[in-house]
């Protein structure tokens, strides 16, 4: 467990970019993986986007409280989303990995909200062109997660196909190798 080997101000940084990829892979499920192994040092500190990620937050968290001015629905949602996520962020580590992303779950709903909301508002509008392009993305958004749905619980069928796909993920992972 190479874990043991960043400070607490890595696992800040680690905080911020897995708050980060748990809202993109959230929206755009991309290279998932039942395991994700921590970074390798680079030059005795942790790769670079760790940090660009902290900066991010910080921009998104600034535009957040901004919002404010306008609808409340932004603070709400996206506070649900952190308080229900902060414990598994790597902070504080909680397990061998550095990102799970199936504590995704409940957060989850704040964002999902967020996004109803959002489609709400525009169908709203009650313009014909704005209603049909949001359906038919909503339908072709829905086919997709479908589609991957169903790819991914082929992933979860049993240990050796588990193990398998984060091998083909990360061939730098002991643990799969052997539990596999």
């Amino acid at each position: 467990d190479n874990s043991i080997y960043y400070s607490q101000i890595d696992r800040i940084f680690f905080a911020c970019h897995n708050l980060l990829m748990y809202t993109l892979k959230l929206i755009i499920p991309f290279q998932l993986s039942g395991y994700y192994q921590y970074p390798d040092l680079v030059n005795g500190g942790i790769p670079y986007y760790y940090y660009l990620a902290a900066v991010l937050v910080l921009v998104l968290a600034a535009l957040v409280f901004y919002s404010l001015k306008w609808n409340k629905d932004v603070v709400f949602t996206g506070g649900f989303f952190v308080a229900s996520i902060v414990l598994v962020l790597q902070a504080i580590p909680v397990g061998p990995t550095l990102f799970s992303e199936r504590y995704s779950y409940i957060p989850s709903f704040g964002l999902n909200l967020l996004i109803g909301i959002g489609i709400v508002n525009l169908l709203e509008r009650k313009n014909i062109t704005t209603t049909y392009t949001v359906y038919v993305i909503m339908l072709a958004y829905s086919a997709f997660l479908l589609n991957y749905t169903i790819k991914r619980c082929a992933v979860w069928k049993d240990s050796i196909t588990f193990w398998s796909d984060v091998i083909n993920q990360n061939g730098k992972v002991p643990v799969a190798y052997n539990n596999r």
